[in-house]
This record gives C-alpha cells, sequence and structure tokens, in this order.
C-alpha cells in the first residue's frame, strides 16, 4: 500500500512539473522581450525593446559600436510598427536614431539623447514597409544610468483619404475663390475619395465665422461680408484625418433686372458739390430725403480737414445731421408681402476727438407712421469706413417702406456732428431668386421667385420641352431636361418680368452597363448567406473606379440623393440571403455629376434528398398494379421548405435531368414491368438548375391460384365425423408453375 502511494504521488509532481513548465512557456510566449544588438530583425506586434542591458541591468557602450535593430510587423502588408518608449535616460552623447523604414536609409524620423525621449513615434503614411529602424550610437564611455525601454505595437496605416469640392451653390468660382452672397443660404457639397473604405467616416466643416456642421452636403448662411477659410475634416474609422480649405469671399447683393428693387444714387455722388460740409435742401439730392426741418442735409468730399477722411464709394458722401438732430430716408414700393430686403452701407466717425465711437440706427416701417429700429451699428474713432449689413422682411398692408438712418450717439457729445455714411444699398428681389445654373446628369430642376405670378417656358427655343409641374406657383419643379443646352423660363407678375437660364452640359461619367447580375450559383454549404465584396465589380461600370467616390445603397432614393449616412456600411462584406434576390444601387459620382446602376443577386439553395424508399408490393397481375409515388415526397424534402422544393417524378435519368417531360402521377402510378426503376427530381423552384436526382424501385410480385385443384377426401374409419388432411397435397396444382 505504502508503494502504491510513492508512486501515486511521482506520478502528481511529475504532472505538476509538467503543468508549471507549460505555464512558463506561456508566460514568456506572451510577453517578450528583445535586447537591441542581440537580433537583427524583429517581427513582432507585440512585446518590449530594451537596450542592450536588457529589463534588468543598466547598457553598456558595446566598444563603442553602433547598434541597430529592424522592426516590423508580423504582418507588414496590412499594419505598421509603434512604439512607445516608457523609459529613456541614457549617458554622455549616447543616442538613439529612428529610421522611417526597413534601413539607416530610410527617412530619419528623430535623434534622441540624454531624457529627451521619443515618445510615442511610428512609422508614417509614407513609409510603405511599417517598419522601424533603431539605432543605438554609444558615444564609447561607460554609464550607469537605465537606458531605455519601448513597448511594441502594431496599428493600420492610415489609407489615402482625398477630399474635393464638388460644389458651393449658389457661388461664382474664380481664381480659386468661391464668391457668395450675405445672408443667402449656401449649399456645400464634397466628395471624398478613400483608398480602402468609407465606413464610419465623419465629415467636419468649420466656416471661418464660429459655426460648424457635419456631414458631405451641408448649408450654412453667412451673416457678415469678407473672406473666410471654410474647412473641411474628413476622419476615417481609424482616426486618420485629412483637412481641406477653400476660400469663400461674402459680398453684398450685385443683382439687377426689372424685377430688382435698388437704391437710387446709393453713393450720393449726385449731386456735385465743391467742398467739404456743403449743405444742399434735400429737393436737389436724387433719392434721398431728410426729416429736418430745414431739409437741408450735410455732403462732404474727400478730404482729410476737419475730421473728414476719403469718401469710401466715389468722392462724396453725407453726415448726418446738417443743423438740426434728423433723419435720412429713401422710400420703396412694396406691394408684395414678404419682401426680403437687404441692405449695407458704409459707415465712420468723424474723428474730431481722440477717442470714442459714433453709432448709427437704421429705421423701417410705412411712411407716416412710428418707424421700428431694425438694428443699429458702430465705428470707433480713427477706424475709418466699415461696411454693416443687415436684412428687413416687409410685413403685410405695406405698400411703401421707408428706409431712415438716424444718429444715435456720437462721440463728439453732439449728433449734428459726426455719423459719416457712404455707398447705401437696399435691395429686394421682387422677381426670381433662383439663380442661373449649370448641371449635368440631371434632368429636373427647381426653380423659385417671389409673389404671385407664372412660370413660361421658352419652347421655341429650348433644347427640348420642358415640363413646368406648377406653372402659377412661385417654387415649381421643372422635367423634362433632356437635351444639351440653355433652358430659359420666364416668371411674369403684374409689376415685372424676369428671366432664368438653366444650362445642361454632358457630365463625364459614361457606364459601360447600368445593371449587373451576380452570384446566381446553386449553394450547397447549408448556412443559407453568401458574403460578397461589392467593390469588385466596379470595374465592370466604369473603366476606372479610382476616379470616383463610389458608395452603395438598399434603394434607388437613397443613391438618388447620396445621403452618406444612408449608406451600405461595409460593401465589401455585404451579405446575401439565400432564395431573396436583392438589388443594391450604386452610386458613382465626381465632381460634376453622379450616376446610379444596380447590382442584383442572390444564391440559391441547393436541395438534397434527405431519405427514399423502394417499393414491393403484391398483386395478382402487372395490370392490376399501383403504386403512390408521392408517398416518398415526405422522405425525399426532409425538414426542407417544401414552398420552396419541388418533388417530381420521372421514368427515365434523361427525363429527370431535362425535365422536359411530364412528370409521372404521384398517385396510381402503373408500372409497365415488374421491376422498374423510378428517378425523383427535387429542385429550388427559383432556379430549376438546382436540382438533385435519385432513383428507387418498384417491385410487383403477382400471384394466382391454379383453376385445376381438386377435393381431397379421405375414409372416416372410425366413424367420430373427423380426419386428417394433408392440404399441401394441393400446393403443385395452386401454384400451377410459378
Amino acid at each position: 500500500m505504502l508503494k502504491a502511494s510513492i508512486i501515486l504521488l511521482e506520478e502528481f509532481m511529475k504532472k505538476l512539473l509538467c503543468l508549471l513548465f507549460l505555464i512558463v512557456i506561456q508566460i514568456n510566449s506572451y510577453s517578450q522581450t528583445y535586447n537591441i544588438g542581440s537580433q537583427a530583425l524583429i517581427n513582432s506586434c507585440s512585446g518590449n525593446l530594451y537596450d542592450n542591458g536588457g529589463p534588468n541591468s543598466g547598457y553598456n557602450d558595446n566598444g563603442g559600436d553602433s547598434q541597430i535593430v529592424i522592426i516590423c510587423s508580423d504582418d507588414s502588408v496590412n499594419t505598421s510598427i509603434q512604439l512607445n518608449y516608457t523609459q529613456f535616460l541614457l549617458g554622455g552623447a549616447d543616442t538613439i536614431n529612428i529610421y522611417d523604414g526597413d534601413s539607416t536609409s530610410a527617412p530619419l524620423l528623430g535623434s534622441f539623447l540624454n531624457t529627451n525621449t521619443p515618445g510615442i513615434i511610428a512609422a508614417s503614411p509614407a513609409n510603405i514597409s511599417g517598419c522601424l529602424t533603431v539605432e543605438f550610437v554609444p558615444d564609447g564611455n561607460l554609464s550607469p544610468l537605465p537606458g531605455f525601454t519601448a513597448e511594441i505595437s502594431c496599428f493600420e496605416p492610415c489609407q489615402n483619404i482625398t477630399p474635393s469640392i464638388s460644389s458651393i451653390i449658389p457661388s461664382e468660382f474664380e481664381n480659386d475663390v468661391y464668391t457668395v452672397y450675405v445672408f443667402e443660404n449656401i449649399n456645400f457639397n464634397a466628395n471624398v475619395i478613400f483608398e480602402n473604405t468609407s465606413f464610419n467616416a465623419n465629415y467636419n466643416w468649420d466656416f471661418g465665422d464660429g459655426n460648424t456642421a457635419s456631414g458631405l452636403s451641408v448649408s450654412h448662411t453667412f451673416n457678415q461680408l469678407g473672406i473666410y477659410n471654410v474647412e473641411l475634416e474628413v476622419v476615417d474609422v481609424n482616426g486618420c484625418a485629412v483637412l481641406l480649405t477653400v476660400p469663400v469671399e461674402v459680398i453684398f447683393y450685385q443683382e439687377d433686372g426689372d424685377c430688382v428693387i435698388t437704391t437710387m444714387n446709393y453713393d450720393f455722388e449726385e449731386p456735385i458739390v465743391p467742398s467739404i460740409a456743403t449743405f444742399l435742401n434735400h429737393a436737389n439730392v436724387p433719392g434721398w430725403f431728410t426729416t429736418a426741418t430745414d431739409s437741408q442735409m450735410e455732403f462732404w468730399v474727400t478730404t482729410n480737414a476737419a475730421g473728414g477722411i476719403p469718401a469710401y464709394s466715389g468722392n462724396q458722401y453725407i453726415e448726418l445731421n446738417a443743423n438740426q438732430a434728423s433723419g435720412v430716408y429713401q422710400d420703396y414700393d412694396t406691394p408684395i408681402a414678404g419682401t426680403q430686403f437687404y441692405f449695407s452701407f458704409a459707415h465712420a466717425a468723424r474723428n474730431q476727438t481722440s477717442s470714442g465711437q459714433d453709432i448709427v440706427g437704421v429705421y423701417a416701417g410705412a411712411p407716416g407712421s412710428n418707424l421700428s429700429l431694425v438694428a443699429q451699428y458702430s465705428t470707433a474713432i480713427n477706424a475709418g469706413w466699415e461696411v454693416k449689413v443687415g436684412t428687413y422682411t416687409v410685413p403685410a398692408n405695406q405698400a411703401t417702406t421707408r428706409f431712415e438712418f438716424r444718429a444715435i450717439s456720437t462721440a463728439s457729445g453732439d449728433n449734428t456732428v459726426g455719423n459719416f455714411l457712404d455707398a447705401i444699398q437696399f435691395t429686394a428681389n421682387l422677381g426670381i431668386l433662383t439663380q442661373p445654373q449649370t448641371v449635368s446628369c440631371i434632368s429636373e430642376v427647381t426653380l423659385e421667385a417671389v409673389g404671385s405670378g407664372q412660370w413660361i417656358a421658352d419652347d421655341a427655343n429650348n433644347p427640348s420641352p420642358a415640363t413646368i409641374e406648377n406653372p402659377n406657383s412661385p417654387t415649381t419643379n421643372i422635367s423634362g431636361l433632356n437635351g444639351i443646352g440653355v433652358y430659359t423660363f420666364t416668371w411674369t407678375n403684374q409689376y415685372c418680368e424676369e428671366s432664368v437660364t438653366v444650362e445642361v452640359v454632358e457630365g463625364n461619367i459614361t457606364l459601360i452597363t447600368d445593371i449587373i447580375e451576380i452570384l446566381g450559383q446553386c449553394d450547397s454549404d447549408g448556412n443559407d448567406i453568401e458574403v460578397f465584396d461589392l467593390t469588385q465589380i466596379e470595374s465592370q461600370f466604369v473603366d476606372v473606379p479610382s476616379q470616383y467616390n463610389i458608395l452603395y445603397f438598399n434603394t434607388e432614393g437613397q443613391a438618388e440623393t447620396g445621403d452618406v449616412t444612408q449608406a451600405i456600411n461595409d460593401p465589401q462584406n455585404f451579405t446575401f440571403v439565400n432564395n431573396i434576390i436583392s438589388t443594391i444601387y450604386i452610386r458613382i459620382e465626381d465632381e460634376e455629376c453622379f450616376r446610379i446602376g444596380e447590382i442584383t443577386g442572390t444564391n440559391f439553395t441547393q436541395p438534397v434528398i434527405t431519405d427514399i424508399d423502394s417499393y414491393e408490393e403484391c398483386f395478382f397481375s402487372l395490370s392490376e398494379a399501383s403504386f403512390d409515388l408521392g408517398d416518398n415526397t415526405a422522405l425525399v424534402l426532409g425538414n426542407q421548405n417544401e414552398d420552396l422544393f419541388e418533388v417530381t417524378y420521372h421514368g427515365t435519368l434523361a427525363e429527370a435531368e431535362n425535365n422536359d417531360v411530364t412528370p409521372l402521377p404521384e398517385t396510381d402510378y402503373e408500372p409497365s414491368s415488374l421491376i422498374e426503376t423510378i428517378y425523383v427530381r427535387i429542385e429550388n423552384t427559383l432556379n430549376p438548375d438546382c436540382y438533385v436526382v435519385e432513383e428507387f424501385t418498384l417491385t410487383v410480385n403477382t400471384i394466382t391460384i391454379g383453376n385445376t385443384l381438386t377435393d381431397i377426401e379421405e375414409c372416416d374409419e372410425d366413424n367420430d365425423g373427423d380426419g386428417i388432411f394433408d392440404l399441401t397435397e394441393n400446393e403443385d396444382l395452386a401454384l400451377d408453375g410459378q
């Protein structure tokens, strides 16, 4: 018993030591250490890189000779190396050089010595190898310092991301600058080409005026004049970012036409005055009036005397006020309620004091009423001219609108001294709001006008007949722009008539085909799905897919809109479900237009014959034989969907394979021979090419009773009424040769 216990203890200790050995091996395998100089190449995405002394001691000068190690990913095609220096303390002139590649001839990322740690350093996007080369250059002197430790890791390198502005609408583009109007809603549309995937990318806009937005297509309204650097930052799922900057100049409205309200004598160039501080009766000033009881307005010419300044526009400007604290105004016909006025004017303070500011108010309302303050503006002494802007909406029942400037305060303390005004523009559009536009790849646009009127198409000169959806609505859709050329549409109302043009040009995208069918195979793997890379067929739609931004959508409407948030997130791993025909819409776009294509596809589940029985029956004759072939249907189907699969029976293999002859009846089938082979076919009803054929047999056993049977007789010798008979005596007669 004691011997047995000792043996068991020995076996236990062996197993325990083996287990401890395995644990040590596993620990070592998960925490690899590399000392510089111990090997020339490291292929790993984990572990620690140490100086030549390792993790438990300081380093040595290696006789003054350099030590080099190249660190590459264990999958250098897809990932790159990153080092995180968690300890760094070198003595003297000992130096670590880190190169952006797989040799010391690669670009130098940096040289580090003493306590100047590299911190986190990684292979750059331009580094095709994804490797880093670390070189230790000692100064030849001993050092008591601990050296360095760096954690090794891998990361996916940044893909190439190419953003561009596809359109800023409405705007004018010249000399790389987009010009837009103040207070107008501007649509910003971007196009981004990703080298790999756009999945979960973010599109962040900064308009340079303190406002931001997100998305490929956004809108914004600028409320001040000036030049703004509009930025679009594209950040992909890995945090890789690219910044695109475009200059946008915001200007005041420069519209003209019969339906545009403008300001008369906007920069006070009429009448011409001889000198500074010329007083004129407003009856002699075209367009302008004053509320002063003496009807005097004060004109200035370009000067630096008496606190004056050079004119902002032309050679003349005015001052509020002449002899009285009063207002200067101009009246405008405003027959349409809701008319939107935009105004702009140059304002300056009169430089007669060392500091302070002049403040002017803009008032509006019906003549003779108590005008309301729209806004007030200030300009500091010695600041020169500043351009102020604002808006005003005409209320109902205000057929005439007065805009009046009043001095609210001045740096001089006297409201009759200060507040220079020049280049005053009040403008409103009673006609078409839509700007002339150029489109491609679309046959429909929306036009917008003001008030009540009628749209008329110039069908006599337009490239093709166009359809105006609602001719009497100020906002309407225009369709049928199917020809290349310039279309003209006129808006006419009781006050004016105005036209707008829509130019249709050819797009640069030509599809090789617009419908592609994929898959269609018989799927026998049993999982009823197929994961497919949609991007691999892009070259079947266009010759060079990399020249375009390509998105995939589940509906045609989503593809037409092109909203990236509705796009299929991972087109490289799209799942098709067997037996359901899916249609995917591919949107191929460039800066000018887009095209829509269709991808249809599914796989079809391959049926199997789960089980099958052969039948053997007895009948008096072959002519009386009959079988229900359909008794096998349930066995053939098993658990398969009876609505998806059809089972038929055939007399020959060829008929079963081709399925071009009417199948055999499933009930009361009468065989033509005693032993007959039947072929059963099960097929996918969505794809007859997905089928399986197997065979079973029908066996007819015929049996008859001979007609020459004789009676069997025996003598009852004991007269008890009982006898013994040998029934087998008639077997040969009954079988009758069978």
